[in-house]
């Protein structure tokens, strides 16, 4: 590695600090239910727990275990994944970096590194996807040291990120194995590699190992689990889903948020039509090239058939429920896309023509941004400081928010003895963390498309008798619109809720009921005793 790269590795390492500091210490909204489900995995895991097994979990088991190491030692609270997550992001940015690091000059690989790390969308309902998109890049970027080496390492090499990307989010991992697999073949027949036959035949037995471990794993860890369960943990079934759609149908959701993103400022939509230009002189660029330059075309042709393949498999969580987050698997393939493109569709221009280009998404870098950290500042006061112990980080929901998740933690803190503990409904696991309590039941959720049989809920009635449960927290999210959420007690768990009706009643209400909870807030909870103590 030249001078030159090492210090604009250097400058990489430092431009990434300095864009995601604002989320070192800063929460953009945190949610008693996905949020809590995650820090309670990670504390639950320290502590010897199994996913799926010993509390409901519906990603892969790796990341528990990776945030639950850096419990550890860095301590059990928000502010520690936060860190964590920030780091992880670093990683991702600069995996981003070196896929481009052979195609494009090193001004815009940091341009575009830079590019990642402000507009990349963040999975802001969960820590575990991170870990995800980190391992899907370096799958990218094993395809793509074997596009421009032909080395059979890099192969091998992506088999093991893909692995490990199965035990990130497995059907990520099985569908990337897909677009790997077809990505190597495409290479191997458009540089007609001698060697193409053998590498197929490679290929096809690794994968079917790679799979069978997988599949192992996963039934290891689920083996004793009834099939409601295992279904309430892998919800890969349309009826296990509250968010359905057809094909047509969330492709009509992708063009109307295309266009309403691209209605929606003039300079969205000079933006818009700048990447459409820059797409369409690339694609003309690349097949007008001379056959002396045969070899980087095929090159880049290759990369782009592979990133293209990737999107298209990845966006298959997208295709089948509409729902617009799911399509963020497929940003890191489009973004690696649109700087490839802006690379060779300004390949012939002028330094003062490619300072134009560079200087639009410069600006465009340094007013998000600025809108980033000022966003982070303004929410640095003590009215949204989560101030408990496992908290420790300033978050940008309401501080009304706040003081109900503090009051309500502190009255159960104080109320509840040593060795008792609590139940919170209906997805309320953010309290156990915070309170340092463990879930009576390895059940956290309960809403309607959860599907709990009633044979579940009397199992979770005889734990609450078996461990003297007097307590129990019950947030405003209880009834609502939202679909697949339902009523508790009545569109779901009539049992559970006749039997808490029955034998418990309400000692303390906390935060807003007049409005109707949506996601997080506005959040309040009530707090429930037994009314003849066990």
């Amino acid at each position: 590695m030249t001078f030159k790269k090492i210090l604009y590795f250097i400058v990489l390492i430092l431009l990434g600090s300095v864009l995601l500091s604002p989320q070192l210490y800063f929460h953009e909204v945190l949610a008693q239910g996905d949020h809590g489900r995650d820090l309670y995995a990670f504390e639950k895991t320290l502590s010897g727990q199994m996913p799926y097994r010993d509390y409901w979990w519906v990603y892969g088991p790796l990341m528990p275990s990776f945030y639950g190491f850096f419990f550890s030692f860095l301590g059990e609270s928000i502010k520690t994944v936060l860190i964590i997550k920030f780091v992880l992001k670093i990683l991702a940015g600069v995996v981003f970096y070196l896929i481009l690091a052979n195609f494009v000059s090193l001004p815009l690989g940091l341009i575009a590194a830079a590019w990642f790390w402000t507009y990349n969308p963040d999975f802001f309902f969960t820590y575990n996807h991170i870990g995800g998109v980190v391992m899907l890049l370096c799958v990218i970027h094993a395809l793509a040291r074997y596009i421009t080496t032909s080395q059979r390492k890099f192969i091998y090499i992506g088999f093991f990120y893909i692995f490990v990307l199965s035990l990130i989010k497995v059907n990520i991992g099985v569908f990337s194995l897909t677009a790997f697999i077809l990505s190597i073949a495409f290479t191997d027949f458009i540089d007609k590699n001698p060697n193409r036959k053998e590498t197929r035949k490679s290929c096809f037995f690794i994968s079917l190992g790679l799979l069978a471990v997988v599949f192992f794993i996963y039934w290891f860890l689920l083996r004793s689990l009834p099939l409601y369960a295992i279904r309430q943990c892998l919800p890969y079934l349309q009826s296990d889903h509250p968010h359905t759609s057809t094909v047509l149908g969330s492709l009509r959701i992708l063009w109307r948020h295309g266009t309403a993103s691209f209605l929606s400022s003039p300079l969205n939509m000079v933006f818009g039509t700048m990447i459409l230009l820059i797409g369409l002189q690339a694609a003309i660029l690349l097949f007008i090239r001379n056959k002396k330059e045969k070899i980087t075309r095929n090159i880049f042709f290759s990369l782009i058939f592979g990133l293209l393949l990737f999107a298209i498999f990845n966006s298959h969580e997208f295709i089948a429920s509409g729902v617009f987050y799911r399509l963020y698997w497929v940003w890191p393939c489009l973004l690696l896309l649109l700087f490839l493109s802006i690379s060779i569709s300004t390949q012939h221009f002028s330094n003062f023509g490619k300072g134009l280009v560079y200087g639009f998404f410069l600006f465009l870098l340094v007013s998000q941004n600025s809108f980033h950290h000022q966003l982070a500042h303004s929410h640095k006061d003590p009215a949204h400081y989560l101030s408990l112990p496992k908290g420790q980080v300033y978050v940008a929901n309401p501080p009304s928010w706040v003081k109900t998740a503090e009051d309500t933690s502190r009255y159960l803190m104080k109320n509840l003895k040593e060795e008792e503990t609590f139940l919170a409904l209906p997805y309320e696991p953010l309290y156990y963390f915070l309170t340092d309590k463990d879930s009576p039941t390895r059940q956290l959720i309960f809403f309607d498309h959860i599907n709990i049989p009633r044979g579940q809920e009397e199992e979770i009635i005889g734990q609450l008798e078996r461990q003297n449960v007097n307590y129990i927290l019950i947030s405003s999210r209880r009834t609502s619109r939202e679909r697949g959420l339902g009523s508790f007690g009545k569109t779901n768990c009539l049992l559970l809720g006749k039997y808490i009706e029955e034998n418990f009643e309400v000692v303390k209400l906390f935060g807003n009921w007049q409005d109707e909870t949506v996601w997080a807030f506005p959040h309040g909870t009530m707090v429930l005793k037994r009314k003849n103590p066990l």
